[in-house]
This record gives structure tokens, sequence and C-alpha cells, in this order.
């Protein structure tokens, strides 16, 4: 594979329905320990169908959770935004990870990367500073192996850490 080309990991839509499912069956479960059933319980479970399904489609309109692999780094969109890193922001090779049932894609930043992007600490992340992960089209240990391989076709930079275009004499 050429380092010229783009991939885009898309999302996938059968692990978007199971997590829209997941979610709303466990929201429907506090419900009922809270309330108990009635016409209230009926009433929030018709309400948080309503939103999961609103949220599946939306994403599949919209394609994201996704991830965007270039050449110069990657971006992970997600609904509420995106992040765009550099090649040159992470400092170690990307690793799969655990979080309750969940698995992620971690990567830690460079020290100049962490103080530009104002990143701090995050328990919830294992001890990496950032993290891919949700219903994608790829699996957590493809596509960490996927970011792994362009991580290390990268362009070298003259220094560790310098900006592209610097460091040069």
């Amino acid at each position: 594979m050429g380092l010229s080309d783009e991939i885009i990991v898309p999302p996938s839509l059968p692990r978007l329905l199971c997590s829209a499912l997941v979610g709303v069956a466990g929201m429907c479960l506090g419900m009922f320990l809270i309330v108990g059933p009635g016409w209230f319980f009926n009433g929030a479970v018709t309400a948080f169908a309503a939103l999961g399904a609103g949220f599946v489609v939306l994403a599949a309109i919209v394609g994201r959770p996704s991830v965007e692999i270039s050449r110069e780094g990657f971006t992970f969109r997600t609904l509420a935004g995106a992040a765009t890193r550099r090649w040159d922001d992470v400092a170690s090779p990307f690793e799969t990870f655990k979080v309750g049932w969940n698995k992620g894609v971690g990567y830690k930043l460079t020290e100049e990367a962490r103080a530009r992007l104002g990143v701090k600490p995050n328990k919830l992340l294992s001890g990496y500073d950032g993290a891919l992960g949700g219903a994608l089209s790829k699996s957590p240990d493809e596509l960490a192996a996927l970011l792994n391989e362009r991580w290390n076709e990268r362009p070298a930079t003259p220094f560790a850490g310098a900006p592209r275009g610097e460091g040069t004499t």
C-alpha cells in the first residue's frame, strides 16, 4: 500500500445497531428499577427507543464514527466532533486496551504535542493520551495494525519532536 493513499474506516451498521440496542436496554432497565412498571415506564421506553433509533439513523447518514488515515496523520470523527493528530504528535505505537466490555485503540502523544494540545492525563483511557473506538468497520486489533503500519511509514523529521520544515540548516 502506498503512503499517499488515504484510507477511510467507515462505521459498521450492525455495530451501530448493537450499541444502540444495548444503550436503550440499559436505560430501560434503569428506568424500570427506578419507577417500576406503569404508564411512565412505557413512555420512557418509547422515548429511549426513539432516541436510540434517531442516533443510529443520524450516525449512518453522516458516516460517523469514522477514521481517516492519510500521509500526514489521522482524524477520528464522532457525532460530537473530530480530533486530528499528525504522525509527529504520536510518541509510541498504537495498542489495544479494554475499558469494561469495550476494546479501543490507545496512543500516547509526545510531550510537545501534549503541551500544544493541552492534553491532560485521563485515567479512563488506561494511561493513553487518546483513544479511538466505537462502531467502526474494523476491529480494534485491525485498526491498531493499520495505524501502526502508517505510523511506521511516516516521513522522518530531522529531529524528533521538531515541527515539519524546522530543524534543518
